[in-house]
């Protein structure tokens, strides 16, 4: 067991600061309730990502009292500044091994009597009954709030996030529960963790190390970082050193193996789960004509070759918004997306990035077939400063394995002869079909070059930054909001004046049909066959203009400041 929590202190903390030194995204609201800017944020990051790696290794190496208290605080801290940033109190318990793991290991190795135990490095000693009484307690309530926090995301809160993993692994596709699958298992591990915390029994304690490992790997198979896997070390040490410590299976007191009717009942059950996994359709992937088996496989090339090709027409450009607020939260997930003060939007820096986008796009002559925009608003105000007039759709935010197929569809056929199209969306409607692409590889701002190639096909061409459109079409990149006083000297602060937060403006409303950068909108893209496959489930997929234009009544290109009604979810 000592090596056991040696080993978790390795996962747990060297996870954490790899997701630290990748400047994982969502770790900037965290930082932001410290009132940080975005730039410092990313300076800090990559300093806190090396301690946690740092403290990881001296865990597994060498642990130290001193250091195993810090790490319990350092969990705690970083587990409750989540609610705090607008997410859910669910995440401080998914999160308990990250707290209670450091702590029991500090019971395990024995609480320090001087100064100099708490320096001294920790050895390895038999421990005596009532220390493994104590370090059972823990454990048990560790595994039993890790359980039900991660269950009420799906039974309680349908997270986003877990939702995309278990679709694109195929598990809401399984025969008999289909898209039930996610609060059902959501309740099971909420059940199993209240079983837990009433009565640890050896084998709902086994049950748990099973179920633990097997649902945290879907992190790595669908997708998504390995450290996403890995930083969760402590959760599963925990359950699997549950089963070890001294707890008890009856009244009597007594220290009993699992019966056989519960491992005939446990092997039944896992037997069943195993068949509604072989029996689910394998999970929907594009297989493009040039296959990008890694995420390096994805070019970054921005020269005058690529605006050549542009100019010629015949490309999807699909943009991820540009940068935002992240001291704001989505609190419209699948609601009322009209609510723009429940969602997260663009910060002043975005808005001049995506005014600075769309100026470099017109110097360079690309022309522009349509712009389609995800019903979010982020995704609408960078649509609005970049290129004026837009549409929105909902086959750029749903991610059902119907609207999955129909993005396919829009991204393998090809727009009119010597047009492109534009896309403004979100990265994860990305990354189940475009393989290769992970979590955060398309920074806030940036876009993908997609060549369509038709019959489900197409192929990345490459992955271009505002700086590079900047850089492109010979114009000087957006300001920054950080910039400096005309009159201060440079390198030094002016302490002398007071310096205040610019206000983020909001586009003013303006209808530009007819009068947008690129000349007239032609046809609405894609094309009506695409449109009526989705249709046939949901008449709300396709942009309301293309269904009136379709019955002889046009309508007015959407902007942010005309209402408009949100979509059906």
């Amino acid at each position: 067991m000592h090596w056991l929590f040696r080993l978790g202190m390795l996962l747990e903390f060297a996870g954490h600061g790899a997701a630290g030194i990748s400047l994982k995204e969502g770790w900037v609201r965290y930082f932001a309730v410290f009132g940080f800017d975005k730039p410092m944020i990313h300076t800090l990051m990559p300093i806190v990502g090396t301690i946690d790696i740092s403290l990881g290794v001296l865990g597994f190496v060498s642990p130290r009292r001193w250091a195993l208290v810090w790490c319990a605080f350092w969990g705690l801290m970083t587990a409750s500044l989540r609610p705090i940033a607008g997410e859910s109190f669910w995440e401080v318990l998914d999160r308990a091994g990250n707290y209670g793991g450091p702590l029991a290991f500090l019971i395990l190795s024995g609480w320090p009597r001087t100064v100099g135990e708490w320096t001294a490095p920790i050895r390895w000693r038999p421990a005596a009954r009532a220390t493994l009484e104590r370090l059972a307690v823990i454990l048990k309530w560790v595994t039993a709030l890790t359980l039900i926090g991660h269950g009420a995301y799906g039974a309680l809160l349908q997270k986003r996030d877990l939702l995309d993993q278990y679709s694109r692994a195929g598990l809401t596709a399984l025969p008999l529960v289909g898209s039930r699958f996610t609060p059902a298992l959501g309740w099971i591990e909420m059940t199993l963790g209240v079983a837990i915390a009433i009565r640890p029994l050896r084998y709902l304690a086994l049950t748990a190390c099973v179920f633990k490992v097997v649902t945290e790997l879907l992190y790595p198979v669908t997708g998504y970082p390995l450290y996403e896997f890995v930083e969760r070390g402590f959760s599963y040490v925990a359950v699997r050193a549950l089963p070890s410590a001294p707890i008890r299976d009856a009244p009597t007191g007594e220290d009993r193996p699992m019966s056989f009717r519960y491992q005939a009942i446990a092997k039944v059950a896992w037997a069943v789960l195993a068949a509604q996994v072989a029996a689910a359709p394998a999970p929907t992937r594009v297989v493009p004509a040039v296959p990008n088996a890694a995420v390096d496989s994805i070019p970054h090339r921005a020269d005058s070759t690529l605006v050549g090709e542009l100019s010629r027409g015949g490309f999807i450009l699909f943009f991820r918004h540009a940068m935002t607020n992240w001291n704001e939260r989505d609190a419209t997930e699948g609601g009322n997306l009209a609510n723009r003060a429940g969602q997260r939007n663009l910060s002043e820096e975005g808005q001049r990035e995506s005014a600075g986008i769309g100026v470099a796009i017109k110097a360079l002559e690309i022309p522009i077939e349509r712009v389609l925009a995800s019903p979010m608003w982020r995704c609408r105000d960078t649509a609005q400063f970049a290129f004026g007039a837009y549409d929105t759709t909902g086959l750029l935010f749903w991610k059902s394995p119907t609207f999955r197929e129909a993005r396919i569809t829009m991204l393998s056929t090809p727009p009119a002869a010597g047009k492109n199209l534009v896309l403004v969306g979100h990265q994860d409607q990305l990354i189940p079909i475009i393989p290769g692409l992970r979590r955060d590889q398309l920074k806030e701002g940036d876009a993908l070059v997609i060549q369509p190639m038709g019959k489900g096909k197409y192929r990345v061409v490459t992955q271009i930054t505002p700086a590079d459109w900047a850089r492109l079409a010979g114009v000087a990149p957006p300001p920054t909001i950080e910039s400096a006083p005309a009159d201060s000297t440079p390198g030094i602060p002016d302490s002398s004046k007071a310096r205040t937060k610019p206000e983020t403006r909001r586009p003013k409303p303006r209808l530009m049909r007819g009068a947008e950068p690129f000349g007239p909108a032609p046809p609405l893209h894609p094309a009506p066959d695409v449109c009526s496959r989705v249709n046939r489930l949901s008449a709300s997929t396709c942009p309301r203009s293309h269904r009136r234009r379709r019955a002889g009544r046009a309508e007015p290109s959407s902007s942010p400041g005309s209402p408009r009604p949100a979509l059906p979810s």
